[in-house]
């Protein structure tokens, strides 16, 4: 009976794999076994039973119904006749409907779909028409490719899936589209949306809060598969440790290039909408591949090293985001800012529609394969600690090591880390072995130590520039300059000068001589070396000198000096160098030592100046009858005006512009020479000149004499320059009426 049941109802499932049609079924069968016993108590026809009564119970009692009580009590049921036959032919149809279903039934069948089964039936067809071959069970090769890829796959659409993720995503868009229309201002005047400006506002604060949701989602990728306890089927299959994990990894890494990409739709988003289609593409892409995409890909690296070595969720999430928001106010404070020790930081740069990155585009770059490099270990330390179910704790991860870090990944630990202490060493070398980094601390300890030692030289009489003749050649694809300079100077002074405090600080060498014969000078000032400068001489000194007059210079004396300066580089430093000296822009401040002590150089902090035992400082403004007051312009104490007489040459596809008028401008092998003079009236510091490839716009406005009026520009700084000529040619009349006549030609 339980054998002729079940595969009946067994049958009836597997075949018509429908919850309707099983329910009605089963009650037709039911159905029929009880009207067969209603049916059965009312006849005496016992050969009813073969075909009325499948179960058979009935029979008995029906072949016995004459019998006595006590023959039914004591004898044994004869299995012979009709019910003999009954149980034979029962059971066997239960027997056969068993073993149609066990050969008809197909899982994939039934668990597929209407629209599937017709697919399904032509496969099982073509197979029984083709040989079958044994498969090959393999765990390995194409199997883990093809499961990494697959596993990548649903962790990105689990990702995209969630509303969060695009509430959190558009939110973020609105208010940085919302920033970039908005731009910047100049005197409440808006600038037009240039590439670069957009990037610049983007990159002041914007990737710190990308890491924030990177961070979240990698806690939401590594813990999912534990929160909806899939885990526990998930990390018993077959895929090796680097495929779960890597899947997990790569898919975190595709959302960082995703969220790099950003800046350049919003801001073309933007630039568009506004109609302005002068876009700069080589400056987005230099941004996106050389600036953030290498700092995104690090945030990912790190907040997945993190959230593998705590294995906590939560507590993931508040240790890394208190690392990186620890790390981000020391650099941004100041307070601690070498690179080196700073994951993910490169040295500042500027980006600019005249140069781009510039010469600042190898030192970051170098600095972002120091930190891939330094990822690269973080990756190696996330697999040897990822977790799967029956591995949590970080004992028992600790205890896997030996078995996890087998000859493969040592030799990949290897190499990479030999690149990545190679890299760092170069980096050192150039940071704190060419050049010197201090730390604020110690810029602070040098300025005290600054004030202390030279305050006194404040009270020597200095002397003012009267004439000014140079010879400068500029060297921008080198990032190089070097001056020759007669420099005129003259006591104004009531006391004879002897002594001349000169700070070379902007400049790499220089020398001083007159009538052809060094001045002989002496260093007041020395530091010890910083901190980090391990390998450099124990004592620094100060590029402070100070020169012994061999005949002083008496009230109203004059004398030339001769001044010869460099401006070199070696290697690149912690930070932005170089700045004024760039392959397009330069920006040429005369190349000449600073006269006398400066006050610029002292700390300004009340607390660092009183806990050091210094007078507050003060900035008192000059009495309007002070006779010093009176001699002394606002540019500095040696400032005067004075005569100017520059001759400069720069690469031979730069044009330069400076200060004065000029006098003659030609080529010399394959380079651009200028000759600017200013006497009539003279002029006074700063003086400048700018080297750049220029475009040039030429007009000119008639005063009591004629003005011309060049603009230089770039080709992608091109959209204002009508107005900018308009604005000149409007405002040389109105200022020249109102204030005085314009005194220059040019």
């Amino acid at each position: 009976n339980i054998i002729f049941t079940s595969s009946l109802f067994f049958g009836l499932v597997a075949v018509t794999r429908n919850v309707k049609v099983i329910y009605s079924g089963g009650i037709l069968l039911f159905l029929s076994y009880f009207l067969s016993i209603f049916f059965l108590n009312h006849t005496n026809n016992a050969t009813v039973v073969i075909l009325a009564d499948p179960f058979a119970l009935n029979g008995v009692r029906l072949q016995t119904s004459n019998s006595s009580s006590i023959q039914q009590n004591t004898t044994l049921m004869a299995i012979t006749g009709t019910f003999l036959v009954n149980r034979i032919l029962w059971s066997g149809i239960g027997l056969a409907v068993l073993i149609y279903t066990y050969v008809r039934f197909s899982f994939e069948k039934f668990f597929s779909g209407k629209r599937d089964t017709a697919a399904i039936d032509d496969v099982v067809s073509k197979v029984k028409r083709s040989v079958i071959v044994k498969p090959e069970v393999s765990f390995t090769g194409n199997y883990n490719r093809r499961t990494l890829l697959n596993l990548t796959r649903i962790e990105l659409t689990n990702i995209v899936r969630d509303n969060y993720f695009w509430i959190i995503l558009s939110s973020g868009l609105v208010f940085l589209g919302f920033v970039f229309w908005m731009g910047s201002q100049n005197n409440g005047v808006p600038d037009f949306p240039r590439s670069v400006s957009l990037l610049d506002i983007f990159n002041d604060v914007f990737p710190f809060f990308i890491f924030f949701i990177i961070i979240f989602y990698t806690g939401e990728t590594l813990h999912r598969d534990r929160v909806t306890r899939y885990a526990f089927i998930n990390d018993s299959l077959p895929p090796p440790n680097w495929v779960l994990n890597g899947s997990k990894l790569i898919a975190m890494l595709v959302l960082g290039f995703g969220l790099s990409l950003i800046p350049l739709v919003t801001g073309l988003v933007v630039q568009l909408a506004k109609g302005y289609t002068q876009v700069n593409l080589p400056v987005y892409l230099t941004f996106l591949f050389v600036v953030l995409l290498p700092r995104l890909l690090e945030m990912v690296v790190f907040a997945y090293a993190v959230h593998v070595l705590v294995n906590n969720k939560f507590v993931a999430h508040g240790v890394g985001v208190f690392i990186w928001v620890a790390v981000f106010f020391l650099r941004t404070s100041g307070i601690f800012n070498y690179n080196i020790l700073l994951y993910s930081y490169t040295p500042w740069y500027g980006i600019s529609d005249m140069d781009g990155m510039g010469h600042m585009i190898g030192p970051v770059n170098w600095f972002n394969l120091y930190w891939l490099l330094c990822a690269g270990l973080l990756i190696i330390g996330s697999a040897l600690f990822y977790y799967r179910v029956v591995t949590t704790s970080f004992k028992e991860r600790w205890q896997l090591l030996p078995e996890r870090f087998d000859n493969k990944t040592r030799l990949i630990t290897l190499i990479i880390c030999f690149a990545f202490l190679a890299v760092g060493g170069y980096i050192y070398y150039n940071v704190s072995y060419l050049n010197n980094y201090t730390m604020k601390t110690e810029g602070d300890d040098r300025a005290i130590i600054y004030e202390k030692t030279l305050k006194h030289y404040d009270t020597l009489p200095v002397p003012k520039i009267t004439r000014l003749k140079m010879f400068a050649d500029l060297y921008p694809d080198k990032q190089q300059q070097f001056v020759k300079a007669f420099v005129t100077i003259a006591n104004k002074t009531i006391k004879p000068i002897s002594k001349i405090l000169m700070d070379g600080d902007e400049l790499t060498d220089y020398s001083l001589k007159i009538d052809g014969r060094p001045i002989p000078f002496t260093s007041p000032l020395i530091y010890s070396r910083a901190f980090f400068s391990w390998f450099r001489p124990k004592n620094d000194t100060a590029a402070y000198r100070l020169y012994q007059l061999e005949k002083p210079l008496a009230p109203g004396d004059s004398a030339v000096i001769e001044v010869n300066s460099s401006v070199t580089f070696k290697g690149f430093g912690n930070g932005l160098y170089g700045e004024r000296l760039l392959r397009n822009g330069t920006f040429f401040t005369g190349g000449l030592p600073e006269l006398g002590y400066d006050d610029d150089d002292e700390i300004y902090s009340p607390y660092v100046r009183k806990k050091n035992g210094l007078p507050p400082k003060e900035e008192e403004e000059i009495a309007q009858n002070d006779p010093v007051g009176i001699a002394t312009l606002k540019a500095s104490k040696v400032s005067d005006l004075f005569s100017f007489d520059l001759t400069i040459s720069t690469s031979g596809d730069q044009t330069i512009i400076s200060s004065g008028e000029l006098q003659k401008q030609w080529k010399q092998n394959g380079r651009n020479y200028f000759h600017f003079v200013q006497n009539q009236p003279g002029m006074y510091p700063p003086l400048a000149a700018v080297s750049a490839r220029y475009l040039a716009a030429h007009d000119s406005v008639q005063l009591d004499h004629k003005v011309n009026i060049d603009i230089y520009y770039t080709e992608a700084q091109k959209t204002n320059v009508g107005r900018f000529m308009a604005a000149y040619k409007d405002g040389l009349k109105y200022f020249s009426g109102v204030y005085g006549a314009y005194p220059f030609k040019d």
